[in-house]
């Protein structure tokens, strides 16, 4: 089924002011459950919203005590949220992040650190990991969380270079460790990662 913009739209202008908000801010979630919804938004009232608008609207479904948002729509309003509530994007996606770092989930943590900007947090999450993905052989994890960062951020941080520097030799990339071992050495010391 092909959905268009205006279908979207139309479909979260049906909802209850208090539903349209929860749903735009939920937008910016991979999978949503009720207190993620109540930490992103600051409610209390998620659980009943959700499984309401599940039992009653095709866009979102249940699977236990997580939704899925069917992409279309995420998409579109996503998108709305972009244009119309720019400025509180970093917000929701701050409290995205320490959400999923309170419960364990780095990944996510990082990722929506990442998209509100706040690279000092995402750098302290990927110091607190970093050691045990080594230590796991994740790798490409630890590489794909570093790559992600600004190479500023990276190298303004010795522990993060050194991380870094541990994992592109464990991978055979010999040189890219050696000049990241030499940024380690540039950078600020004073650090508490």
């Amino acid at each position: 089924m092909i959905l268009y913009d205006d279908e979207a739209d139309a479909a979260l202008d049906r909802q209850l002011p208090e539903d349209r908000w929860l749903l735009l801010a939920a937008s910016i979630l991979d999978r949503l459950c009720a207190s993620l919804c109540d930490a992103v938004c600051e409610r209390a009232d998620s659980a009943d919203r959700l499984a309401r608008l599940a039992d009653s609207e095709a866009f979102l479904s249940r699977d236990g005590d997580w939704y899925d948002l069917r992409r279309e729509y995420a998409d579109v309003w996503r998108n709305r949220l972009f244009h119309t509530c720019h400025d509180q994007l970093p917000e929701l996606h701050l409290r995205a992040s320490e959400w999923y770092e309170r419960i364990g989930f780095v990944d996510e943590a990082i990722r929506h650190a990442m998209a509100a900007g706040d690279y000092s947090r995402a750098t302290r999450i990927i110091g607190e990991a970093a050691p045990t993905c080594i230590q796991r052989g994740e790798m490409s994890t630890l590489l794909g969380w570093l790559g992600a960062l600004p190479d500023p951020v990276v190298k303004s941080s010795a522990s993060l270079c050194i991380f870094h520097a541990w994992a592109l030799f464990l991978t055979g990339n010999f040189r890219a460790a050696d000049n990241r071992l030499l940024d380690a050495e540039a950078a600020p010391q004073q650090e508490s990662v």
